[in-house]
């Protein structure tokens, strides 16, 4: 499955299987909390991703000294 969108101005920069209570970690690189919103509404509307997704939950981390 591809999920990028090129007009975008953010990207997934990471994907691994979880164990537990979740099933994946995706990790994204944004710019401001309003492409945030954007990348957790894609995921929950995106025809072909939707039909596999049943719950999100977002969680905001950062990193120090990020590197592109």
């Amino acid at each position: 499955m591809n999920f990028e969108k090129k007009s975008e101005k953010w990207q997934i920069t990471y994907v691994t299987p979880l164990y537990g209570g979740w099933d994946l970690l995706i990790e994204c690189k944004f710019s401001n909390l309003e492409d945030l919103d954007e990348i957790v509404t894609f995921c929950r509307t995106d025809i072909e991703l939707s039909q596999c997704i049943e719950t999100t939950t977002t969680l905001i981390s950062t990193k120090r000294n990020y590197e592109d």
